[in-house]
C-alpha cells in the first residue's frame, strides 16, 4: 500500500473563529496568520467589539453583514 500525502496550500484553507473579543483575539489571529499565511481568516463576534479591534489594525478589513 502506498501513502500517498497531499499538500494543502494555506489559500485554499478558510478558519473561522467565532465568539466575544477578548484581550487574546490579536495574539490567536496572528498565530493564525503566522501558520497559515494565505488563509482567509473569518472573525464572527459583535459589531462594538469588531470595530474595536479594527481600529487597532490596518491590516483586518471589516465587513458589515
Amino acid at each position: 500500500m502506498t501513502n500517498i500525502i497531499h499538500k494543502i496550500d494555506s489559500k485554499d484553507i478558510s478558519v473561522i473563529i467565532q465568539g466575544a473579543i477578548t484581550k487574546e483575539t490579536d495574539a490567536c489571529l496572528r498565530s493564525i496568520r503566522e501558520c497559515l499565511p494565505l488563509a482567509e481568516i473569518i472573525l464572527s463576534t459583535w459589531e462594538k467589539s469588531i470595530k474595536k479591534l479594527y481600529r487597532k489594525s490596518s491590516t483586518w478589513r471589516y465587513f458589515d453583514c
